[in-house]
């Protein structure tokens, strides 16, 4: 993950410099930063071994740059998986259980594993708290 930690950011953000309406830039750069901010203890440790832990990834920073993803490309069903993943992350139980409905409501034909992406919302959707 952080050998290439600092290039995979630094091309999403340029990706996004030259193209601010290019959502899967910004699904890219969320998913950066989410991975980076939930790092273990363990990979923490270890990090030092490749120059240390990426400055500035947070879980808002995922959440925001997943919103504007969705706003782009609403139809994506990745997108919304993507940010449901995030917000149930973030404890924003009916957020993510949003997202995941509206993925998996989608018709599977923004990628080819679209299908499996709704499975996989599916599950994450049964695995949320209940809401009160």
């Amino acid at each position: 993950k952080l050998g290439m930690a600092r290039e995979i950011k630094s091309e999403a953000d340029r990706a996004i410099a030259l193209d601010p309406r290019n959502a899967r830039a910004y699904h890219v750069r969320a998913l950066w930063n989410r991975e980076i901010a939930t790092l273990s203890f363990l990979e923490r440790s270890a990090a030092g071994l490749f120059g240390g832990v990426p400055k500035g990834a947070t879980l808002a920073n995922a959440a925001s740059d997943l919103e504007k993803a969705v706003a782009l490309q609403p139809n994506y069903v990745n997108h919304h998986y993507e940010l449901g993943r995030t917000y149930a992350v973030l404890h924003r139980t009916a957020d993510a259980r949003r997202e995941f409905e509206t993925g998996i409501s989608l018709p599977p034909v923004s990628s080819a594993l679209d299908s499996k992406i709704q499975d996989r919302a599916r599950e994450a959707l049964a695995k949320l708290p209940k809401s009160k």
